[in-house]
This record gives C-alpha cells, sequence and structure tokens, in this order.
C-alpha cells in the first residue's frame, strides 16, 4: 500500500467513526461468523455521508486502476454505492464513468431483464465496489452473475473494509483494494480510546 492509500484510509477511519459505522462489541455476520468489530455501512445515510464514501472509493480506483470506466455493484445496498461512485469517479476524471447493477429478480416487462445500466462489453475495465468484504462468496456470485451474461472481465474489487484474514488477497484472480483492514479499525479504535484517557 502506497503512501497516499495510507492517508486515505485515515481519512476514511475518522469519517467512518464519525458516522458511527464501526460497531465494537461481540457480532455475529452474516456468514455465521463471529467478530468483535461490526461494520455498519447503514450510517452513510444520507446524501452528504454517501458521496464522501463514494469519493474515497472513487479515489482508491483512479489510483490503483485509473483505466476503469464501469463501475458495479450488487443488489441492494451495492446499488447507490455505484451510482455514486461512477458520479464522483466521473468528476474526479472529467470524463464520463458507466455503472451497473444487478437486480434480485428478472424483470419480465419494461426494460426487462436482470441489470440495469451501461452493457458492458470487453472494452470495459469494470471495477466492483461494496461496502464490505468477508467471505468473498458475494462477490464471487456477483461476478460469475455477470460474466454469464455478458462474458466480461473484472479488473478489480474495491471495498472500505476488508474483513478477510489475511486481507488483500485476490478473489478468483480478481485483485482486492480497500480503504481499511479489519486489524486497522481495531487498532483505530484503540488509539481513540488511549487519547481519552
Amino acid at each position: 500500500m502506497n503512501t497516499l492509500q495510507k492517508d486515505l484510509g485515515q481519512e476514511f477511519l475518522k469519517f467512518a467513526v464519525e458516522c458511527q459505522a464501526f460497531k465494537f462489541g461481540e457480532f455475529t455476520l452474516k456468514n455465521g461468523s463471529n467478530s468483535d468489530v461490526f461494520f455498519d455501512s447503514s450510517s452513510f445515510n444520507s446524501g452528504n455521508k454517501l458521496r464522501k464514501l463514494s469519493r474515497f472509493l472513487a479515489k482508491v480506483i483512479q489510483l490503483e486502476i485509473p483505466e476503469c470506466n464501469l463501475i458495479y455493484g450488487s443488489a441492494y445496498k451495492g446499488i447507490p454505492l455505484a451510482c455514486a461512485v461512477s458520479v464522483e469517479l466521473a468528476e474526479l476524471r472529467s470524463r464520463d464513468v458507466g455503472y451497473l447493477f444487478d437486480r434480485k429478480e428478472e424483470k419480465k416487462h419494461g426494460d426487462g431483464g436482470s441489470f440495469v445500466g451501461k452493457v458492458p462489453t470487453n472494452e470495459n475495465v469494470i471495477v466492483f465496489v461494496d461496502d464490505v468484504i468477508t467471505s468473498a462468496s458475494t462477490k464471487i456470485t456477483g461476478m460469475e452473475k455477470v460474466l454469464k451474461a455478458f462474458d466480461v472481465k473484472f479488473a478489480a474489487i474495491v471495498v472500505g473494509v476488508d474483513r478477510r484474514s489475511p486481507s488483500g488477497l485476490a478473489v478468483k484472480n480478481v485483485p482486492v483494494y480497500s480503504l481499511t483492514t479489519l486489524q486497522e479499525a481495531r487498532e483505530f479504535h484503540s488509539s481513540i480510546k488511549a487519547a481519552r484517557l
């Protein structure tokens, strides 16, 4: 991780703590595992908070995958994130960036289909965005769904928090970039507590 991304990570941690997105205690995660830290992305529940979160993710994409021109998010939480990140990335670059997201159920009328947004081709450099990665099963399912529908590849996965241990490992040969990790969140929390003593 370069210095600029480390600085971004620290800024993101401060922002996430201000939004009360990190909860510390005893939690059971969606995959059934237990954790002392929970990242609650529903805390980014206003236009300004979503814009700031999306700007952080867009900056990581700009640093790590500068040729990215299409953002994908899985329903449901990934839908507003994909749209907002595409807006922020387009603004950072002064050139348009597409978005794509899936539907939980295929729509049979109107625009129809299982996807909404820009139809991807092999010309696109696609980045999967999400709030967190834990077991990577959601990311694998999402990528496989897109691959089956369009026969395209993902260039990267970019998330707010990498909960995996060890973090940073590729998923299905797709690199994973994060703003922070679970351990960094713990250390940041401990430093705040120590400063208050």
